[in-house]
């Protein structure tokens, strides 16, 4: 019988914040904000997928994120 798997941190509200400070109307690099907010890989993309899906995220190519302009 396998043990169970730990289930994966998730994300708290101070970590998505970390991530909204460090994101900008200018494209970042998604390495530099891990090394910036010192969170896990796995952490930062989930948060990034959440801004994404709620609209608030811009893909630029190349690894590079940017919060979306407000109008």
């Amino acid at each position: 019988m396998r043990s169970p798997r730990p289930a994966a941190a998730t994300p708290g509200n101070g970590d998505r914040a970390r991530i909204v400070e460090a994101l900008g109307p200018t494209p970042v690099e998604i390495d530099d904000i891990i090394r910036h907010t010192g969170l896990s890989a796995s952490e930062v993309h989930l948060i990034l997928l959440e801004l994404d899906l709620a609209g608030q995220l811009c893909r630029h190519g190349a690894n590079l994120v940017s919060l979306t302009s407000v109008e």
